[in-house]
């Protein structure tokens, strides 16, 4: 793992920068709904809602398929969501954006800034293209039902309203 870091780093690296979250969730070309999936989750963490994990568990799977151990997976979020309470928002765990700032590695951190109301996230521009789709049509392929899309989209709007997004 510390080998493929230092492969981007040192290959497709541009800069770091501090970037405003909107940036990342803006609605003109916004394709990761795995990042409200991760946030549905982490409330459910909290007892604010009982369906996150459950559509988190359906989004790993279909990453990752049935060679991963889903609650394993699960189990690390938990830990990681467990850490940002001990320790916050870490200015240096860093996320890893494309130059329009489609963000290619570090969803979980998002997930967990947007949860906490940072405004900025720490971040590595990469030459490297982003080629991640969690579009809605994505998710649908996945398997996701009418009522867990509904969902998530609910979510997206409420987060791009408290972020104050414009078109």
């Amino acid at each position: 793992m510390k080998h493929f870091f230092w492969y981007i780093q040192t290959h497709f690296f541009i800069k770091h920068l501090q970037l405003e979250i909107k940036q990342i969730i803006n609605e003109s070309n916004f394709n990761r709904y795995d990042i409200i999936i991760r946030l549905l989750a982490i409330e459910n963490y909290y007892g604010e809602n009982d369906f996150g994990w459950s559509l988190y568990r359906k989004l790993r799977k279909g990453q990752l398929g049935d060679v991963a151990d889903i609650y394993k997976v699960e189990q690390d979020f938990k830990d990681l969501i467990s850490s940002f309470e001990i320790y916050g928002y870490r200015k240096k765990s860093e996320i890893y954006v494309d130059k329009s700032f489609q963000l290619i590695n570090g969803a979980h951190r998002t997930a967990l800034a947007i949860y906490r109301g940072e405004k900025i996230i720490s971040c590595i521009v990469v030459r490297k293209k982003s080629k991640s789709d969690y579009s809605i049509e994505r998710l649908k392929c996945i398997g996701f039902t009418k009522v867990e899309i509904d969902i998530i989209e609910k979510r997206y709007r409420l987060v791009v309203q408290s972020f104050d997004i414009k078109d």
